[in-house]
């Protein structure tokens, strides 16, 4: 999956892009495509270039709090750590930004969806894959997703724009509830 990911951003990168494209997933989906789910705060970032593509990558460090659905191998849940590996970031007077992609800041507390490959873990639907952890005194823990737009969903009559649904913001305990509900669903 992770070569797909790089192939197109490869593309992406040979011409100017304004924009990335991605077909729009539900939270079950998405949890379904993924390995683990985690809630995580955003650690320290690290900029290099991957000698294989030729591109800048960030190691973002993820401090794990909790796994919500999935498994971490054994050795990382110890640990407490997992190293997330994006395309993209600034090294000297070059920068590679994925239009799309999600943008972490350091002491964030988040839930990521996430996929492992080849001992690399990475986010399973770019910026898609994170909620922002927001406490709120009456509702108790919100997620909020912010999408930069260039979502599509396949309809029968082809792909179209996606629109974000108008309602509030979900809560932390309503999301642990439809992933339990999917590993409930999955053990029969």
């Amino acid at each position: 999956m992770h070569y797909r990911v790089l192939f197109i951003i490869l593309l992406l990168w040979a011409t100017p892009a304004q924009a990335t494209t991605a077909i729009a997933v539900s939270d079950a989906q998405q949890a379904l495509l993924s390995d683990v789910v985690v809630i995580a705060v955003v650690g320290e970032h690290q900029y290099q270039i991957n000698t294989r593509f030729n591109m800048i990558e960030t190691q973002t460090k993820l401090h794990l709090e909790e796994v919500l659905y999935g498994t971490l191998p054994p050795q990382l849940k110890q640990a407490g750590v997992v190293q997330l590996t994006q395309a993209g970031g600034s090294i000297g007077d070059r920068t590679l930004f994925i239009p799309g992609d999600a943008r972490l800041k350091q002491g964030e507390r988040c839930v990521f969806f996430l996929n492992e490959e080849t001992g690399n873990w990475y986010l399973t639907a770019l910026q898609q894959s994170r909620y922002l952890l927001v406490p709120d005194a009456r509702r108790g823990t919100l997620m909020q997703r912010q999408l930069e737009g260039g979502l599509v969903i396949h309809t029968a009559g082809g792909y179209r724009p996606y629109t974000a649904p108008e309602k509030p913001m979900q809560t932390l305990s309503s999301f642990r509830a439809l992933l339990t509900e999917l590993s409930e669903g999955e053990s029969r």
